[in-house]
């Protein structure tokens, strides 16, 4: 059972009913229930806000809760969550697991608690006495400096941010920046890719009348009762008219044609013989056969397309069989890339040893394109801090959402921190544990978001791909922020085990039409390999700290869905 609210619980109550749905004879219960922490190193707590993004957490949570029944025998959990400000003192969360066994009942409560805090969507800012505010996060270990014996209470460790777990980095990305309000009115043959800004309802009934699916003849069924053999009295060709039929008599059709008022059947041309103006039926005959019935697809005032809805051909279809022209949609998200390095140059220009060509910028840009959005200033800037101002100047004045590549590590020349520091931008997270793509940025200037993603090609792609991709959708008013993800089995020659959460390159093969659709990853792994990308066709997520083997289930990312 998952529970996320605001109001306080039971934890007594939990327990119990934990027992009653277990049901059969259990070993151990073992619970566990967090509060708010009353204390810290410098001040004491006065409150502590939650927040989280409903739908993901319980995602997240259930496929935590799965990963806990595949691991230990267990009869029953529950965890509940709240969420909102809660004072020091009070309750947060509780756990409760419920098994045969002692040791798999510890083991899965600590398990369920450990990943709670640091997989689970949930973003908390502090509240001290004092006035201070800060976001909680919880530190890698590799994070803390060797001569720090404790680690600070802020969410900065020496002046930079602790590193941030995916699923609470994707969360907070997605809710960079408020969701699209403006709208506009577009033709349709410009509506391709637009996000809908208010729902449609049909405007009349589709089909508008009765009409035929197959060439053939319309008919009475209650004349068939003294003959099979019928005079053709009239001949309705699609966009006719129709006249009503005369009883004792049948109506020449094709696909589309009017079903003249008094029929009650078609017969296919197949099971009709013609002889001059008379047909001679051969086989059963039914009521409604044939006929497409008025309003079968859609009924005047009901809802056919919803608010937030990227539009394809087919909705576009649609909007044009309603009689509609134009439809009103958001407007379209411009953004910015920046990318940074004294060793680019653009693809054309003659290179010399000690430069690359800019990768990065032309394929974001499609990227881009393939979400629907456009990238309408780009600007390429040496490592400097007077071109990087220059270039961040430039970018804000004109652009929705700002992408910078590169510069975003801790090296002598990564100068993107300092310089939106700088700029008065506030930094609202800078590393995640994930892998490839630890060193991730986003600040905000004024009010433009600024992504930094990382300057390798393959860690900025699945960078955009799993973190950005959310806070494009968010701006352009769509409601699917975060597309679907299958459970699918993963093909490994030797057991996967990282500190951080990795997401290896795989492709999605399925060996025959009656076998199971399996992962398989690319070879090389490396971030710099570029050519892996061109193989692969989506993202396998391998847990931190939680060793995969050969056909364990991991969370697969497909492109096709995550890139649209």
């Amino acid at each position: 059972m998952i529970i996320i609210q605001h109001a306080d619980f039971d934890a007594a109550a939990l327990t119990i009913d934990l027992r009653t749905r277990a049901g059969a004879p259990t070993g151990a219960l073992v619970s566990f229930t967090g509060y708010v922490r009353d204390f810290a190193p410098d001040s004491p707590t006065h409150s502590l806000l939650i927040e989280h993004y409903p739908g993901m957490c319980e995602r997240v949570i259930a496929e935590l809760l799965e990963q806990a029944r595949a691991r230990w025998s267990i009869l029953g959990a529950t965890v509940v969550h709240r969420v909102g400000e809660l004072q020091a003192g009070e309750q947060i969360v509780f756990v409760g697991v419920i098994s045969a066994h002692r040791s798999d009942a510890f083991d899965a409560c600590r398990f369920l608690i450990d990943q709670l805090k640091t997989q689970a969507p949930f973003w908390k800012r502090e509240t001290l006495v004092c006035g201070r505010q800060f976001w909680v996060d919880a530190p890698m270990q590799d994070d803390i400096p060797t001569n720090s014996k404790q680690a600070s209470a802020s969410s900065t460790l020496y002046g930079a941010p602790l590193m941030l777990d995916f699923s609470a980095a994707q969360c907070r990305l997605a809710h960079a920046a408020p969701a699209a309000t403006r709208s506009e009115i577009v033709p349709l043959h410009a509506a391709r890719g637009r996000v809908l800004a208010h729902a449609v309802l049909a405007t009349e009934d589709l089909p508008p009348a009765d009409n035929s699916a197959m060439d053939g003849y319309a008919l009475r069924l209650a004349d068939l009762h003294t003959s099979v053999n019928l005079p053709v009295t009239q001949t309705i060709y699609a966009g006719e008219p129709a006249r009503p039929l005369i009883p004792g008599s049948a109506a020449r059709l094709f696909t589309g044609s009017l079903i003249p008022p008094g029929a009650d059947a078609v017969v296919a041309q197949e099971q009709a013989r013609r002889d001059g103006d008379t047909i001679k039926l051969s086989g059963p005959v039914t009521v409604g056969q044939y006929i497409r019935c008025r309003a079968s697809d859609t009924h005047k005032g009901e809802l056919v397309l919803p608010t937030g809805l990227q539009l394809q051909a087919a909705h576009i279809g649609m909007l044009a069989a309603q009689g509609l022209a134009t439809v009103t949609v958001r407007p379209i998200v411009r953004l910015g890339i920046l990318s940074t390095g004294d060793e680019l140059i653009a693809p054309g220009e003659p290179r010399a040893d000690h430069q690359v060509y800019d990768a990065n910028a032309p394929m974001l840009a499609a990227l881009v394109d393939m979400l629907g959005a456009q990238v309408t200033l780009a600007v390429r800037a040496p490592d400097g801090r007077a071109a990087l101002v220059d270039a961040f100047e430039r970018l804000v004045q004109t652009c929705d959402l700002i992408i910078s590549i590169g510069g975003v590590s801790v090296g002598e020349k990564d100068l993107i921190k300092p310089v939106l520091h700088d700029l008065g931008a506030s930094l609202d997270l800078w590393r995640v544990r994930m892998k490839p793509g630890k060193p991730v940025a986003l600040a905000h200037l004024g009010d433009v978001p600024v992504v930094g993603l990382p300057g390798n090609p393959v860690s900025a792609f699945v960078v955009f791909t799993l973190l950005v991709t959310p806070l494009i959708r968010r701006m352009q008013g769509r409601t699917d922020l975060f597309p679907r993800v299958q459970q699918v089995p993963l093909r490994l020659r030797t057991p996967h085990h990282d500190l951080r959460e990795e997401f290896l390159r795989v492709r999605l093969c399925q060996a025959s039409s009656d076998s199971m659709a399996e992962l398989t990853p690319v070879d090389r792994q490396d971030s710099s390999i570029i050519s892996s990308l061109l193989w692969a066709d989506g993202l396998a997520r391998i847990p931190a700290d939680t060793p995969v083997h050969n056909g364990g289930r991991v969370a697969y990312y497909d492109f096709g869905c995550w890139l649209s």
